[in-house]
C-alpha cells in the first residue's frame, strides 16, 4: 500500500535532522586519526598522485581522489571528511524513506545512530580505502531500490528516479574492480521490473562510465592496464595444490612452480587468508603467466570443483559466522601509518577526539569482543534470513526488493575475497543494518495481517 505524502509528511520531515546528528560520532573519529586510517595500498596510491604517474592496479579514479584532497587542502584526510557526509546523508535518506512508507521513526532513526556508534562503521569510514566510497555506492543502490519497492515501477517515469540509480550503479562499478559482477545481475533484475524504463540508468551508468574511463583517465594519462583478475584466485588454486595436486597437468606445474616452488604454496596456503602465500618473499607474483595461469585456474576449478566450493566456503564465513573474528585473522584499519617516504603522519586535530576513540578502539579490539565489534556476521545472517523470510511470504515479498543488492554481493564476496578482510564486507554490513528496520516493520505489520 502506497503512503501519501500528506499523511506522512510532518513526520518524515522531522527525520533529517535527528539522523544527521549522527554524523557527530563519525566526525570525532575523523578529528581524532587524521588523516584516517591508511594501508599500504593508500601508501601506493599516494605514491601514484606524487609522481602523477597514475596506474589502475586500484581503481584509478580512487587514487585521483586523493589526489584531488591533497592538492586543494594539502592533505588526502578530506577524502575521509567526504565519506563522513557521504555515509550520513545516504543514512538519512534511507530513514526517510522507511519513515514514509511506515516503519516507526525512532527505529529507523536509533539504527542509523546505532550504525554511526559502531566502532567497525567509525574506524573503516575514516579509512582512506577505495572500499569506503564503493560501499557508498552500494548503500546509495539500497536506497534506489528502496525507493522502488514503495513506489513501484511508475516511480522510474520520475526523470531523475533512473538517473540517480545510473549513478550510484556507476560508482559500484568505478571504485571496485569486482563491482561489475554486482552491477549486471542488478541490471538484468531491474530491467525485468521496470522494462524499457531500465534505458533510462543505463544510459546514464554507461556515459559516466565512459566519462571516467574514456575523458578522464587519458587527461592524467592512467595506465590502465589493471591486475590481472585470475591473480585474485591465487589461494584457490593453492587450495588445490594442497588438496589435490594430482588434476594438475605437468605443464600446469610448471606455470604454477614458475611462481613459487610447491613447498611455498604448500607453506603459505591458508584459505581464510592469502597473505601469508601471495606476499611471501619466494612466492614471484611479476613471474605469473597471465594465459598459463588462466589455464591452471580452468583446471583446478572444472577438475577439482569440491574443493574449490570448500576453499569459497571458508573464504566466505566471516560473513556468516560471528566466530569466524577469533579463529581466524580478520584484517582491520591498521593502527598504525606503514612507513613511507611520502611525510604522511600521524596528525590528530583533536588529541581529546584521538584518547576517546583510541580507548575504543583499544576496547573493541579485544579478542574477547571480536565476535561483536569486528565480526560483520550477525547483521549479515539477521538481514539475509529476513529477506528470505519476505521471499518465501507473498505478502512480503515487495519489500524483498532492496535486499536484491545485499544477496547479490554477497555472493559476489563470497566468490572473489581473497581473505577475512573487514572492508570487503562493510558495504555489506552497513547495508544489512540499514535493513533491519524495514525487516521487523514488514514482518511485524505481515504477522498481524494474518492474525
Amino acid at each position: 500500500m502506497k503512503v501519501t505524502q500528506s499523511a506522512r509528511w510532518p513526520l518524515e520531515a522531522r527525520v533529517p535532522l535527528s539522523a544527521s546528528f549522527a554524523g557527530l560520532p563519525l566526525l570525532v573519529w575523523w578529528l581524532g586519526w587524521f588523516p584516517g586510517f591508511m594501508s599500504s595500498d593508500t601508501i601506493d596510491q599516494l605514491g601514484q598522485a606524487a609522481s602523477n604517474h597514475y596506474f589502475n592496479h586500484h581503481p584509478a579514479i580512487h587514487t585521483l581522489l586523493l589526489d584531488l584532497s591533497w592538492s586543494l587542502f594539502g592533505s588526502p584526510g578530506y577524502l575521509g571528511l567526504a565519506q563522513i557526509v557521504g555515509l550520513t546523508v545516504l543514512m538519512v535518506v534511507v530513514a526517510r524513506r522507511l519513515v514514509r512508507i511506515g516503519v516507526n521513526q525512532w527505529l529507523a532513526i536509533g539504527t542509523v545512530w546505532l550504525v554511526a556508534l559502531l566502532p567497525a562503521v567509525g574506524a573503516t569510514t575514516v579509512s582512506l580505502w577505495k572500499d569506503v566510497p564503493f560501499a557508498l555506492g552500494i548503500l546509495w543502490v539500497f536506497a534506489e531500490l528502496l525507493w522502488l519497492a514503495a513506489e513501484g515501477a511508475l516511480a522510474w517515469a520520475k526523470t531523475w528516479t533512473p538517473v540517480r540509480m545510473g549513478l550510484a550503479l556507476a560508482v559500484v562499478w568505478l571504485f571496485r574492480h569486482n563491482g561489475l559482477l554486482t552491477v549486471l545481475p542488478l541490471l538484468v533484475v531491474l530491467a525485468f521490473i521496470v522494462r524499457r524504463r531500465i534505458l533510462g540508468a543505463l544510459g546514464v551508468l554507461g556515459i559516466t562510465v565512459v566519462c571516467v574511463t574514456t575523458f578522464l583517465y587519458p587527461a592524467f594519462s592512467v595506465d590502465i592496464e589493471s591486475i590481472e583478475p585470475t591473480q585474485v584466485f591465487i589461494s584457490d588454486v593453492a587450495a588445490v595444490v594442497v588438496h589435490r595436486p594430482k588434476v594438475f597437468s605437468e605443464s600446469d606445474l610448471v606455470t604454477i612452480e614458475g611462481m613459487a616452488p610447491l613447498d611455498v604454496w604448500r607453506r603459505g596456503y591458508r584459505c581464510d587468508d592469502s597473505t601469508p602465500l601471495v606476499f611471501s618473499s619466494s612466492f614471484d607474483t611479476s613471474a605469473i603467466d597471465p594465459a598459463g595461469f588462466r589455464t591452471v585456474l580452468f583446471h583446478a576449478v572444472t577438475r577439482a570443483p569440491l574443493t574449490i566450493v570448500g576453499h569459497r566456503l571458508c573464504v566466505g564465513s566471516f560473513l556468516f559466522s560471528p566466530g569466524a573474528a577469533s579463529s581466524g585473522y580478520l584484517h582491520r584499519p591498521p593502527l598504525e601509518l606503514s612507513p613511507n617516504i611520502l611525510g604522511i603522519v600521524r596528525e590528530p586535530i583533536s588529541q581529546s577526539a584521538y584518547d576517546v576513540t583510541r580507548s575504543v578502539y583499544v576496547w573493541a579490539e579485544a579478542e574477547s569482543r571480536l565476535w561483536f565489534t569486528w565480526s560483520p556476521a550477525i547483521p549479515i545472517v539477521a538481514a539475509l534470513a529476513g529477506y528470505g523470510l519476505a521471499v518465501a511470504r507473498k505478502s512480503l515479498r515487495r519489500w524483498a526488493l532492496p535486499g536484491l543488492v545485499l544477496i547479490v554481493h554477497t555472493i559476489n564476496v563470497v566468490g572473489t575475497s581473497p581473505a577475512h578482510e573487514f572492508r570487503y564486507a562493510f558495504p555489506l554490513y552497513v547495508v544489512a543494518w540499514m535493513s533491519l528496520p524495514l525487516l521487523i516493520w514488514a514482518i511485524s505489520r505481515s504477522n498481524e495481517a494474518q492474525h
